[in-house]
């Protein structure tokens, strides 16, 4: 058996853009058309460890959700292999779940679908409705829940199934407090009895004590795996600095975790040996400077990186004030031609322009759909 309960090799995912209809029939009955591919995950190597609690963060956009997907089995790759050992459940907010069932439906209908017997389905149908403790609402049609009460029977189904690796896909952060802290006391048990846990989320901070490692993906390449407190502080400058990139820059940028980890890490300084102290004991050599104290020197590198910081981020304020002006002024220009136009609408030629201009429009969707049908 392997130490490892998730293997990716070489993971490749890819979605086709439409730009309409029409291009998405030729997809489905033309074999050779290939239309434009979005590229979600390229080429990726990503392992856990049995019983290990692994962090995956990233910008929107970046394919956690997607790799998560496909070690569920939600998704397929388009290229690359997994290994998985083990059951796998995922738990997301809008996963898992029929709306138009209660939720005691949704706890058997879920129950099946993993093959459970009806006998074992009832056994901890209690205890899910303790742990989602959602009161009456439990009896009613999903439809009509809340995400945040959707996330507590979400979360209470799943963690009952007890599932060998658990995925956990943004599905806390839009709980309460109360219910995070019976939720993280959960996966405290999970990680006691050796239980392999993925852990997708935007809140870094929820992780630093939570998990054994964290893995930064960076729209569709992962940037690094470490250690938490190895991880947090680099992602989190970047992130800082990406809301000032523009368009150009952000496709360019790709970021190198070791680059931001000599900007955020503060290197341990030695602690010096016990000199004994005498007359001239701290005193330099004649004619020699006082070295400079390196603790000083990393305090005044970083009081000026955040005056420099500081001052981009005031830059950007005054940006945001002009562009907001801007704004206003466009809602004013755009208020005062709407009211123009509902001016020349009331009169008779208004009105006669605007019936004409409707069944031109007419004729030339209809003149549009003659000439697709001919093609």
């Amino acid at each position: 058996m392997s130490d490892y309960a998730v293997r990716c090799r070489d993971i490749v995912k890819q979605y086709p853009i439409y730009t309409g209809s029409y291009q998405r029939l030729k997809g489905l009955f033309l074999p050779r058309y290939r239309p434009m591919q979005f590229t979600a995950l390229d080429h990726i190597d990503f392992d856990v460890k049995k019983g290990e609690i692994m962090g995956i963060i990233g910008l929107n956009g970046s394919g956690k959700s997607t790799l998560s997907s496909i070690i569920a089995g939600i998704t397929s790759p388009t290229g690359g292999t997994t290994e998985i050992e083990g059951s796998v459940n995922m738990l997301s907010v809008n996963a898992g779940m029929d709306n138009s069932l209660s939720g005691f439906e949704n706890i058997r209908y879920k129950g099946v679908l993993l093959g459970f017997s009806p006998r074992h389905i009832r056994d901890i149908q209690d205890s899910i409705v303790e742990f989602a403790d959602i009161g009456l609402h439990i009896g009613q049609p999903v439809k009509t829940y809340s995400s945040g009460m959707r996330s507590r029977l979400g979360f209470a189904i799943s963690v009952h199934m007890d599932p060998d690796i658990f995925i956990i896909d943004e599905a806390l952060s839009v709980g309460d407090s109360s219910f995070n802290v019976k939720c993280i006391a959960k996966m405290n048990e999970f990680k006691e009895r050796g239980k392999t846990i993925l852990f997708v989320s935007h809140s870094v901070a929820s992780m630093a004590d939570f998990c054994d490692k964290i893995t930064w993906i960076h729209y569709g390449r992962i940037v690094g795996t470490d250690e938490p407190d190895k991880m947090i502080k680099p992602y989190s400058q970047f992130a800082r600095e990406f809301n000032a990139m523009t368009k150009e820059e952000r496709e360019q940028n790709l970021p190198v975790l070791e680059q931001y980890q000599q900007k955020t890490m503060i290197p341990r300084v030695p602690k010096p040996a016990v000199v004994p102290l005498g007359p001239a004991a701290d005193e330099p050599p004649a004619g020699e400077e006082k070295p400079a104290d390196p603790i000083v020197a990393r305090l005044q590198e970083l009081l000026a990186r955040y005056d420099e910081q500081l001052e981009q981020t005031l830059d950007i304020r005054r940006s945001l004030r002009q562009l907001h002006t801007e704004n206003r002024t466009l809602k004013y220009e755009n208020t005062e031609l709407k009211r123009k136009m509902s001016r020349v609408t009331d009169t008779w030629y208004g009105r006669f322009a605007m019936k004409s201009f409707r069944v031109l429009a007419g004729m030339k969707r209809g003149l549009v759909s003659v000439v697709r049908r001919k093609k």
